[in-house]
């Protein structure tokens, strides 16, 4: 008969006392990935080779972290002594000259090549050594970095480029101006500010703005073109739907004298 507390399949165990050590409260969420994956990696092994696994960058990537942040990970877990790498990994453009890390996991003592005293983590007594020791993984990982001639953004003066919004469209705004764009929906491509119009569209015209009738402010229209998309170069109450969509647009055509 099976016990009532037995749990079937493969799983792994961490004791209390890490899971409430100063050690294990400050990783970060890539260094958690990082661990678990070893211990997977362990888990795969049949619970042997502890100080032989090997974890690729690739395997990390496939578990949920960054490939950018898989060195800092193992920085920190190293740091905060719940992991040692025994056998530094090798990167070469030919596969079969590519070497990737072998890991020992100190987080049991039980396991092989561990022992009572082999818990690093142990050694870290309160938060500010657990704060310092990643504060040292954090130095050490951007000097090294620096030392392959890999400089941060922020130290180049750089920013990040800009991600495009929803529609796909990078976000811009008008030197000196503060203007922004509001498409009423409809298919087709916007009509630019700078009242270019896309192949086989009228130039847009000015129109008044009362024509809109009280849906739009009298100073918020500057710029109308009609077509598949309509682009203003200031924002308008609201977009504008189905039959309300309809009767503004022909407000629109009937005060330009445009037939229908």
């Amino acid at each position: 008969m099976a016990k009532r507390n037995a749990i079937s399949g493969q799983w792994t165990a961490r004791p209390i006392d890490l899971i409430e050590s100063p050690a294990y409260r400050a990783l970060s969420l890539s260094a958690h990935r990082a661990l678990s994956r070893i211990e997977i990696e362990l888990a795969h092994h049949g619970g042997n080779d502890n100080g032989k696994l090997p974890v690729t960058f690739d395997d990390f990537e496939r578990y949920g972290v960054r490939r950018k942040s898989i060195g800092l990970a193992l920085d920190e877990l190293e740091a905060l002594g719940l992991i040692k790498i025994t056998e530094r990994g090798k990167m070469a453009k030919a596969a079969e000259y590519r070497r990737p890390n072998k890991f020992l996991l100190t987080t049991r003592p039980e396991l092989d090549g561990v022992g009572p005293n082999g818990c690093g983590w142990r050694r870290i007594k309160t938060d500010d050594d657990a704060g310092a020791a990643v504060a040292r993984a954090h130095s050490g990982h951007e000097n090294s970095k620096a030392a392959r001639g890999e400089t941060p953004l922020k130290a180049r003066g750089e920013t990040p480029p800009m991600r495009p919004n929803r529609q796909g469209r990078n976000a811009t705004t008008t030197a000196g101006q503060n203007a922004t764009t509001i498409y009423i929906s409809g298919g087709g491509t916007p009509i630019a500010e700078e009242g270019l119009a896309p192949p086989g569209l009228a130039t847009p015209r000015a129109v008044d703005a009362p024509a809109l009738g009280d849906a739009l402010s009298s100073n918020s229209l500057t710029t109308l073109a009609v077509g598949p998309r309509l682009a203003w170069k200031k924002p308008v109450i609201r977009e504008l739907f189905g039959a309300e969509k309809r009767q503004r647009l022909e407000e629109i055509t009937q005060a330009e004298g445009v037939a229908g």
